[in-house]
């Protein structure tokens, strides 16, 4: 008996933000439907959007907390550089 490998939950929450990233940068978040990110994500239940995230407001707090994150990360890791040089930052 063959059995297809599953999707986990994750895989499909991380599709839809990176389609979510794509459409958004296509287009006015605004014009972008749920029913297209879904529909782009290839989710046949374009319903699951609004399980993980609330709705597309949810979405879009959550891809901005994750480009902050990496941003953090980004000027954590530059000033940390700095500190280490040996001559004091210009």
């Amino acid at each position: 008996m063959s059995t297809a490998p599953s999707i986990e939950p994750e895989d499909t929450r991380e599709r839809i933000k990176r389609v979510a990233i794509e459409l958004f940068g296509q287009h006015d978040p605004d014009s972008v439907s749920v029913r297209e990110i879904g529909r782009a994500a290839g989710q046949k239940n374009v319903s699951l959007l609004n399980y993980y995230f609330g709705s597309k407001d949810g979405l879009l707090r959550e891809l901005i907390r994750d480009f902050a994150r990496v941003h953090d990360a980004d000027r954590q890791r530059r000033l940390e550089a700095l500190e280490r040089r040996p001559e004091p930052p210009s």
